[in-house]
């Protein structure tokens, strides 16, 4: 039985475009901790989200917090940032922002404000 296990790989394909084989003994802890190739553990992400060994949501999220840690600062934050959740307040002020600007067009541009007006999906209330 431990034959199965150790033939069956993902292949993944990284950033270079080589593949490379992810076995089972790669999912671990212990093995994602001491990794530091980062195209490796990329390869091991890849291979836990399509589920070809199962679903390990926490494992992911473990994989995937290696990998942030170990991109450049400038990426590192714009990931952070991606993953951050905007506050309802900050949404309902900018809706509001966006409402006033709308209503403070000039005459002039009465076919751009008309057509928003139209295409509105929102209100400053929300």
């Amino acid at each position: 039985m431990a034959e199965l296990f150790e033939e069956d790989a993902v292949l993944t394909k990284t950033r270079c475009g080589k593949q490379m084989e992810i076995f089972s003994e790669m999912l671990d802890y212990e093995y994602v901790a001491k990794c530091s190739c980062l195209d490796t553990l990329k390869s091991i992400l890849k291979a836990l989200k399509c589920g070809e060994y199962g679903r390990y949501p926490h494992l992911e999220k473990t994989v995937a917090d290696k990998i942030i840690s170990m991109l450049p600062e400038k990426e590192k934050n714009r990931i952070q940032a991606m993953r951050s959740i905007v506050p309802d307040d900050v949404v309902k002020n900018e809706k509001g922002s966006l409402v006033d600007w709308m209503e403070g067009l000039s005459c002039e541009h009465e076919p751009v404000k008309k057509h928003g007006n139209e295409s509105q999906k929102f209100t400053a209330s929300e």
